[in-house]
């Protein structure tokens, strides 16, 4: 008889234990919350200090291939006369992925892309190329990425890189940060 209640007593000893551990304890459930909590943490700080400047730069590489494609087309003509954005709404010049049809071109911020032409030195001398919608967190690093390229850029209705001079960063700040998207014209001369 000694023996079967020992018995007994070692499978119910292993049963209260195998109940105890069965469940989850306090400190792995905190442990588990505080590594959720520090991966959205990391989220959502990548997604508003890194995505809107990655937007920027990404766009900054479409719209320089825009234009070098535009300005093929352009090569053997004295100025851009001509240049329309239905004109240059063709799969040749731009992703089909920006195109929705009926002569428009749209960009990756949801925004309309408009082409045109000024003059600057002689009639038609210059394209401009107009991009609409520009989240502002990538404003800076969309202007930053294409100052080489543009001899003029305009945010937001202010010139914020003279013809041919360098971006003023003051004022691209201030006109990047004046509303949450804006609209940055970037004005480029026929080159020879």
């Amino acid at each position: 008889a000694t023996g079967t209640n020992a018995a007994r007593r070692q499978r119910a000893f292993t049963r209260v234990n195998q109940i105890k551990q069965a469940g989850v304890t306090l400190t792995e459930m905190l442990v588990s919350v505080v590594v959720m909590v520090a991966v959205v943490g990391f989220v959502y700080f990548m997604k508003s200090q890194v995505y809107g400047p990655l937007l920027g730069w990404m766009e900054a590489s479409t719209v320089s291939t825009h234009i070098s494609k535009i300005e093929n087309v352009y090569a053997g003509a004295a100025n851009y006369t001509g240049l329309t954005t239905a004109s240059m709404a063709t799969p040749s010049i731009v992703q089909n992925k920006y195109l929705p049809g009926g002569g428009v071109i749209n960009n990756r911020f949801n925004g309309t892309v408009t082409l045109g032409i000024v003059t600057i030195n002689s009639p038609n001398d210059a394209m401009t190329y107009t991009d609409g919608n520009v989240r502002s967190d990538s404003c800076t690093t969309l202007v930053n990425q294409l100052s080489d390229d543009a001899d003029r850029i305009t945010v937001a209705g202010t010139i914020v890189k003279p013809l041919n001079g360098v971006v003023n960063p003051g004022t691209l700040k201030t006109q990047c940060d004046s509303a949450n998207n804006v609209s940055i014209m970037f004005e480029r001369m026929k080159r020879a």
